[in-house]
């Protein structure tokens, strides 16, 4: 039941997403007008995220902000859905690699990566940056509640080369790269918060102590895999540009917490170069140190 639910869904946004962008983009300020002023949505969470970020701006440049980020992520939910009718050969028309020469040459060889990213820009169009260059895109999601929306959220993102796994079947996708045609880019979208049990490094970030994912480092360091960073700028309406970035080439060399150290400071980086297009609508600072008892850190 819930997959047929799940294809009616999808089939009624694939219709209402049929205009052109630009026109949706009218769907997308009243959106912004339906979150900011009128369900107020997360509210708190994003004020509160912005003031402690940012705690040398005013309540009004704070205001400013706040609108600013309904803007963007109100365009993000329109770009997302829009997406569906594109090829990755279509979106590259609209997001553009800088550097593509070090994915080349790392496909070329037949190197399996790790890309690390953030919610910034727009994240949803991420494979457009990888999987053109030579790599089938392994990506992560974590499964929702719902059936019928999970279903749902793996039907959007489906595109050629792009491989979706749920979180929990990461290690065993990355065993299974043997005797394929093309090598695998691991996506991680590594800036949400981990649950307590998976809390185990604790970096500053955006002026306040943070916790971090060390997934992504756990696996490049077990499985000899070069780590690059994705940085996401938007250049106009409805167009970005990514960079990739080198993390470590040579994980299995690196001190413990060093590619999780590096890669939160190129994520805080690209934040403040366009510090409203991040996910301030998430709760990303729920945990704090002060938060943990003794036996829950790790060991």
């Amino acid at each position: 039941m819930h997959k047929l639910l799940s294809r009616l869904l999808f089939g009624i946004i694939w219709f209402l997403s049929l205009p052109p962008l630009r026109l949706l983009y009218m769907f997308s300020f009243l959106a912004r007008i339906l979150l900011q002023y009128i369900i107020k949505y997360r509210r708190s969470v994003i004020y509160n995220n912005i003031r402690t970020s940012f705690p040398e701006l005013s309540p009004e440049e704070v205001r400013i902000f706040a609108g600013k980020y309904y803007n963007h992520i109100s365009r993000v939910m329109v770009e997302a859905v829009k997406a569906m009718h594109w090829s990755t050969e279509k979106m590259r028309s609209r997001i553009r690699l800088t550097n593509p020469g070090l994915l080349d040459e790392l496909s070329s060889a037949g190197k399996n990566i790790i890309v690390l990213a953030g919610h910034t820009g727009n994240w949803e169009w991420l494979p457009a940056l990888i999987s053109p260059y030579g790599f089938d895109l392994l990506g992560v999601y974590k499964p929702q509640t719902s059936k019928t929306f999970n279903e749902l959220s793996i039907m959007m993102r489906q595109k050629e080369g792009v491989i979706p796994i749920a979180m929990r079947e990461t290690a065993r996708a990355i065993k299974q790269t043997a005797g394929y045609g093309r090598p695998r880019a691991l996506l991680l979208i590594a800036d949400q918060i981990p649950a307590r049990p998976d809390i185990h490094f604790w970096e500053t970030f955006l002026n306040q102590s943070t916790a971090w994912f060390t997934g992504g480092e756990k696996i490049a360091i077990k499985y000899d895999l070069p780590v690059m960073f994705m940085r996401m700028e938007r250049t106009g309406a409805g167009r970005y540009q990514g960079t990739v970035i080198p993390v470590s080439m040579t994980p299995g060399k690196e001190k413990e917490g060093a590619i999780t150290r590096k890669y939160v400071s190129l994520l805080e980086e690209n934040i403040l170069y366009q510090p409203e297009n991040w996910l301030w609508s998430h709760r990303r600072w729920k945990h704090q140190p002060e938060d943990l008892s003794l036996q829950e850190w790790p060991k």
